[in-house]
């Protein structure tokens, strides 16, 4: 594999503050997932066993429910008033 300097990457900051939010939590296991330019995923585990993963799917999906949710509040308390109105008549 070869050698990659991070300095210029735009994410170089955010991947080097993670890192050390990792050190410092002293872990055991690590999962990487990344789109690449193809459309495929790159994905990378360290330490992980199947639960390790279905827990770290779990977590993803949630964030991008939260993403979703939090993008579309407006149409969702619109459609949650107008299911009120509608139950009401």
């Amino acid at each position: 594999m070869a050698s990659y300097l991070i300095s210029d990457a735009p994410y170089a900051s955010w991947l080097s503050e993670v890192l050390a939010t990792l050190e410092e939590h002293k872990i055991s296991q690590l999962a990487i997932a990344a789109p690449l330019p193809t459309g495929e995923v790159f994905t990378g585990y360290f330490g992980m066993d199947t639960m390790d993963k279905a827990l770290i799917a779990t977590n993803i999906q949630a964030d991008a429910t939260m993403d979703v949710v939090c993008a579309n509040g407006q149409r969702i308390q619109q459609a949650w008033e107008d299911n009120i109105e509608d139950s009401e008549d």
